[in-house]
């Protein structure tokens, strides 16, 4: 279990026409919050039970460069129920399911996109495959997206994600 950042945004909007579109995650500003090493920085959940979210992309922009040392990984983790904040907990599913550290340069301000792992392999596939390209949405073990930094003092360093998702129309 790792003790969570909450960066998720309140103003996601639901897509009434089903089309994809992408969801836009709040920055993680590591001069703003100090202790962000092994947290996870909680950027989407998916409260909805049943509600099935195809991912289609994922981009990671780091915005400004991060202390040096610092590796950054996109994950799947849980929360007990969508209620859980800052302080809180989240377990770890797999901290590096959709972009692994060495696909992300926080040390160098640009644009990162996942070139292996599950979620890759999946998307590569053409297969919907629940945890790698595939949400489904629950009102307890609630599925969520997390960054965990690793570096003991992170100084600075500005980092922010986006999905291109689409909701599978029934719920």
């Amino acid at each position: 279990m790792s003790t969570i950042q909450d960066y998720r945004r309140t103003d996601l909007r639901v897509d009434s026409s089903r089309g994809a579109f992408w969801l836009t995650s709040k920055a993680i500003d590591g001069h703003e919050v100090s202790g962000l090493k092994d947290k996870a920085c909680v950027l989407f959940s998916f409260p909805i039970a049943d509600q099935q979210i195809i991912i289609r992309e994922i981009a990671v922009r780091v915005l400004t460069p991060f202390t040096t040392g610092t590796t950054l990984e996109l994950g799947s983790y849980t929360l007990a129920t969508e209620d859980v904040s800052t302080d809180g907990t989240a377990t770890a599913v797999d901290d590096d399911a959709y972009v692994t550290a060495v696909d992300i340069l926080p040390e160098t301000a640009g644009w990162y996109y996942p070139t292996r792992g599950g979620f890759v392999d999946a998307q590569e596939s053409g297969i919907v495959v629940v945890g790698e390209n595939l949400i489904v949405g629950a009102a307890t073990t609630v599925p969520a997206i997390a960054i965990t930094p690793k570096e003991a003092t992170i100084i600075i360093g500005k980092v922010q994600v986006y999905l291109l998702v689409c909701i599978v129309p029934g719920i």
